[in-house]
């Protein structure tokens, strides 16, 4: 009986992988997961000064579909930050190194949370051979301070204060770099069709929360009206778009709409297979 038992249990891994781990990228240790079996794979990437833990609210039903993936990256989580040199392009850079090390398939979904989001659109834009569709989660957007700044002019100085507090030196150097990554694009207009460009081709489902609440530059209907049509433009120049709009969610809606975060790559893997 004993020997059935554990045959069992090595049919049920080998046909549903589950593994925690680390690669190594450049000096650092890169913390991931992944579970589920297979294709298309599903790689997740998480908002900024997060870690892989954030998407815990998809990632286990998302296993039951296909192959999903999901890492820190350098600085965040249990992922080391030995080099120290992060930016917006080694984000992306990181990205595709990430894919290589853990074999991924020739084609992926990605799909990014806030920050995420812009570099899952910047590697679709250096990498469009790897990327099978994107899925943004509530994705920030390159305009974000070019938008609000029309709305409030001390929008930067608010955000500002709002992600790095008032003393940024009490910031981990992995999580500061993160930030610093993220406001660069913000900063950066002339970098934008560079970084953000990738082809119509690729199919895109964006998740837009509108519901306004205290947090700074979300606290009127003009603020978040600003916010959809920006995000609305970025779908648009895919031929094949899909705009979810959530009136009753926060930015993290992979916690509080997580079913209809996995419905939409559920669409997006029948759409594309």
């Amino acid at each position: 009986m004993k020997k059935i038992i554990l045959l069992c249990v090595i049919i049920s891994l080998c046909s549903n992988v589950w593994a925690q781990d680390y690669v190594q990228i450049g000096n650092d240790s890169i913390h991931f997961e992944i579970k589920g079996s297979g294709e298309p794979w599903i790689i997740l990437v998480h908002g900024v000064t997060g870690r892989l833990e954030d998407l815990n609210p998809i990632f286990y039903w998302l296993s039951q579909k296909t192959t999903v993936v999901r890492y820190s990256r350098a600085g965040n989580g249990f992922s080391t930050y030995h080099q120290r040199n992060k930016t917006f392009d080694s984000c992306v850079e990181e990205l595709n190194v990430f894919l290589e090390k853990i074999n991924a398939p020739d084609k992926v979904i990605l799909g990014g949370f806030s920050f995420g989001g812009l570099i899952t659109r910047a590697f679709a834009t250096k990498y469009p051979e790897r990327v099978q569709a994107l899925v943004s989660l509530e994705a920030t957007f390159e305009e974000y301070f070019k938008v609000l700044s029309e709305i409030e002019p001390n929008a930067v100085e608010m955000e500002t204060e709002s992600m790095y507090g008032r003393d940024s030196l009490k910031i981990p150097i992995g999580i500061r770099d993160d930030l610093n990554a993220l406001f660069h694009v913000w900063k950066s207009p002339e970098k934008w069709d560079t970084w953000f460009n990738y082809p119509e081709s690729i199919p895109h489902c964006m998740i837009t929360a509108t519901h306004v609440n205290m947090v700074p530059l979300r606290t009127t209907e003009e603020f978040m009206q600003a916010r959809y049509e920006a995000q609305k433009r970025i779908i648009e120049k895919s031929k094949t778009m899909i705009h979810i709009v959530l009136p009753d969610a926060d930015h993290y809606v992979i916690g509080q709409n997580p079913g209809i975060c996995i419905d939409a790559f559920d669409m997006m893997i029948h759409l594309t297979n």
